[in-house]
C-alpha cells in the first residue's frame, strides 16, 4: 500500500515536469523543434529550414564559423583564426540569367534575373 502511494504521488508530478521545459522552450521556432543538435552546437532557422550550428559562432556569409574563428570572407564563407591570412576573391551564388543571385537566395526568373529567398513569390514574366 505504500508503494502505491508513492507512485500516485510521483505521477502527480509527472505532467508538471513534462511542462516546464515546453514552456520555457515556447520561443523555439517550428523548423527546429525536431531537430536534435549535437553538443555544442544549437538550431537556428536559415533560410527557412532548421540548422544545427556550432554555439558561439558567427554567420559568415553562406556559412557558419565555429566559435573561435572569425569570417574572413563572407563572399566565400571563409573562416579563419584571427589574424590569419585569407584569400579577398569574390564567390559567387547561383546564376540567374545575366547575374548572380546572393548566397541563400534562388533563381526564379533568369529571363529577368529575379531572385528571392527560397519560398519567396517569383513573377513569370519574360524579361528582354
Amino acid at each position: 500500500m505504500r508503494h502505491l502511494g508513492l507512485t500516485t504521488f510521483l505521477l502527480g508530478l509527472l505532467p508538471a515536469t513534462i511542462a516546464s521545459p515546453i514552456e520555457n522552450h515556447c520561443d523555439t521556432p517550428a523548423e527546429c523543434a525536431v531537430i536534435l543538435c549535437p553538443t555544442n552546437h544549437q538550431c537556428i532557422v536559415r533560410n527557412g529550414k532548421g540548422t544545427c550550428v556550432p554555439i558561439g559562432g558567427s554567420v559568415c556569409g553562406p556559412t557558419i564559423c565555429a566559435q573561435g574563428l572569425v569570417c574572413c570572407n563572407a563572399s566565400c564563407g571563409t573562416c579563419t583564426k584571427p589574424g590569419m591570412a585569407c584569400t579577398q576573391q569574390a564567390c559567387l551564388g547561383p546564376q540567374c540569367g545575366k547575374i548572380y543571385c546572393p548566397f541563400g537566395e534562388t533563381c526564379c526568373n533568369p529571363s529577368c534575373g529575379y531572385c528571392v529567398k527560397p519560398g519567396g513569390g517569383c513573377t513569370k514574366e519574360l524579361c528582354l
